[in-house]
């Protein structure tokens, strides 16, 4: 039985539990042996000071860092939310049943004998390689042997990179011979930067159909009233709250938030907050009449299920990446879903999700599942 060490998001929120789980479940169901693999580093004071030094560094010679680094800090709280108390201990449980992460030491990593365990190592999906908040030698596998890396659907979370980032993006992109990128941006970037041979596969939310996740999901209860979904990972905008209202009085439906419960949402009439892990999420997309979301994965799993969605601009609170957002959109022609204008919504409530695009959702399923099997039988130049 193979083995493969996965090193991915999978505590951060429900889609970065969800993409996990996927990739583990499907490698699973293949028989391949997967650890999720999860770098536990003592915060020492020492590099404490050596983080700092590099920060000042950085600002020193890239002025254009010292002035992202001023806006993270002037903008730090604002409009983030954690989760419920409740909503967070449901994901540990699920984390801890359903993806079960091993930690790994510094020593263990550089341990030759450990690396031998492993078959291969695979980074991503997610923003694995948004290399302004990840360490970037465990998620670029600098660790392992460049023959046992695989790049799955990664993404750099942003369309262009910053100027005092090129260096350095040139030189973990060189690790990997071949790349598979979650967006057409992250394509761009890898062939500015690198030659190595790069494709473009869906997120591994979508290795699973719709039915296929009602499997995941058929323990979890559903709810008896017709309902609109609300999940926002940061604070909705004015004309995401005016559409919630508008489509609850239009249509006669209760709203439902999971996961975030900002103060907000208290000006809308017929609204319930309601705790969950990921599944239950899955679980309360499937039943939902509408889903209003600014987040990405919200929208992959609302076009998943064929449910009629909006999609609004996220008040993100560092640097804004809505390149994310367009490209899945642009790709399943779905662009009007994305609401800058409140008379979009009111226009459009009708309308259903084209069916084709279920066609085209089962051409990525296939390559994804595809590319995956390649990668860890050492076939991957095939993919390209």
């Amino acid at each position: 039985m193979k083995k493969i060490g996965l090193v991915t998001f999978f505590d951060s929120n429900y889609g970065s539990s969800l993409q996990c789980f996927a990739t583990k479940t499907f490698l699973e169901s293949i028989d391949v042996k997967c650890d999720v693999l999860y770098k536990f580093a003592p915060d020492s004071k020492w590099n404490q000071v050596k983080q700092k030094i590099k920060n000042y560094t950085q600002m020193f010679l890239h002025p254009s860092f010292f002035r992202y680094k001023l806006e993270c800090r002037r903008k730090r709280g604002l409009w983030y939310k954690n989760p419920t108390d409740q909503t967070q201990m449901l994901m540990n449980s699920f984390i801890n049943e359903r993806i079960q992460p091993k930690i790994v030491s510094n020593s263990e990593l550089k341990n030759k004998n450990w690396q031998q365990q492993y078959d291969y190592f695979i980074t991503g999906s997610d923003q694995v390689w948004n290399i302004d908040i990840v360490d970037n030698d465990f998620f670029f596998l600098k660790f392992a042997s460049k023959k046992k890396r695989i790049a799955l659907a990664t993404s750099f979370g942003i369309s262009e990179v910053a100027s005092y980032n090129e260096k350095k993006i040139k030189t973990l992109i060189s690790g990997f011979d071949f790349i598979s990128v979650r967006e057409e941006t992250g394509v761009d970037i890898v062939r500015k930067y690198s030659s190595s041979r790069v494709m473009r596969i869906a997120d591994p939310s979508l290795i699973y159909s719709d039915d296929e996740w009602r499997g995941f999901i058929k323990e979890k209860e559903r709810i008896a009233t017709k309902y609109i979904l609300i999940h926002f990972l940061n604070k909705p905008n004015d004309i995401a709250l005016k559409s919630i209202s508008w489509l609850s009085e239009q249509q006669n439906l209760d709203i439902i938030a999971i996961g975030y419960n900002y103060e907000s949402f208290k000006t809308v009439k017929h609204f319930a907050f309601m705790d969950g892990d990921p599944l239950k999420y899955v679980s309360l997309i499937d039943g939902a009449e509408y889903i209003l979301t600014d987040s990405f994965h919200s929208t992959l799993f609302s076009i998943n299920f064929g449910k009629k969605f909006y999609t609004f601009h996220r008040q993100y609170l560092f640097r804004p990446q809505p390149s994310r957002i367009t490209d899945l959109l642009r790709r399943y022609n779905l662009n009007g879903r994305l609401i800058d204008n409140f008379n979009i919504v009111k226009s459009s409530f009708k309308d259903n999700i084209p069916i084709k695009v279920k066609e085209n959702l089962k051409y990525e399923r296939l390559c994804i599942r595809d590319y995956i099997q390649k990668s860890i039988n050492g076939q991957v130049s095939q993919c390209f």
